[in-house]
């Protein structure tokens, strides 16, 4: 009996799994296609606090680079979406390879980007048919881990991806962050079923030394609140320049409120 529940548990998970990675691939599909490159400036430059949480993401990926990876030559940059970052990753790595579920946001990426230096692959990171390489000394990922339902096997799919000594980092949403909190006590959720579920910084640097990942170090990415008052361009101020005090600095408990996303870095034993 057990057996039989074992296996319809797993079925379940899988389907699960295909289907938000079917929901999530067609969403940016449609959404990439109808905007094209304006997505980013939506996304990122359209209000303050927008504006406020690129520049602090970026001081953010700029911190990673000199701090922990140095300038790796290899680096595979998953969920890079229309090359949001990936500028960042190859002023700082002699080869780039771009990983993502949508190939309309690919599209977009290598008409930004080209081919120097960046090579593109379509493809979901926990599909039955990707297999680490192992080749890789550097692995970034910014906003895509939300997307993923196996959050543990897909930490340690990208330890596999990286070779003795590589070094990884992702960034993803906090379920602490005061907006996020606020939204769950009110019953609202993501309205298109694609980020399944925003895991806190400790239960994920857990999963990153069960993969064998050493040094595991996290920090707020970017601060800010989207809600009322704190839409000003005073208040993106003051929490770029909380930012600025921050970045770096181990992430702690009374942090969680104000930080919107945090990044976790790790080096593979």
């Amino acid at each position: 009996m057990s057996t039989y529940v074992c296996f319809f548990e797993f079925s379940l998970l899988r389907h699960m799994v295909e289907d938000i990675n079917t929901r999530t691939r067609q969403y940016y599909d449609r959404l990439m296609s109808e905007r094209g490159e304006k997505y980013l400036a939506d996304r990122w430059q359209s209000e303050p606090v927008k504006r406020s949480h690129y520049a602090q993401t970026r001081r953010t990926i700029e911190t990673f680079f000199s701090r922990v990876a140095g300038r790796p030559r290899r680096l595979l940059e998953i969920g890079c979406g229309p090359g949001t970052w990936s500028k960042i990753c190859r002023a700082n790595a002699d080869e780039v390879t771009l990983l993502d579920i949508s190939e309309e946001m690919l599209r977009i990426a290598r008409s930004r980007l080209g081919d120097n230096g960046f090579s593109y692959v379509c493809s979901d990171l926990l599909a039955d048919g990707v297999k680490p390489t192992g080749d890789y000394h550097a692995v970034f990922s910014a906003r895509a881990l939300e997307y993923m339902r196996d959050k543990r096997e897909a930490i340690r799919r990208i330890a596999g991806f990286l070779c003795s000594g590589g070094v990884a980092a992702v960034i993803t949403k906090n379920p602490a962050w005061g907006d996020k909190v606020a939204d769950t006590l009110a019953g609202r959720m993501d309205e298109d079923r694609i980020q399944t579920d925003w895991i806190g910084w400790e239960q994920l640097a857990e999963y990153f030394r069960d993969a064998g990942f050493k040094d595991v170090a996290v920090w707020p990415a970017a601060i800010g609140s989207y809600r009322g008052l704190h839409r000003t361009r005073i208040s993106a101020a003051w929490a770029n320049l909380r930012h600025t005090l921050m970045n770096g600095r181990p992430m702690r408990i009374g942090w969680d409120a104000p930080t919107e996303s945090y990044i976790i870095t790790g080096k593979l034993a």
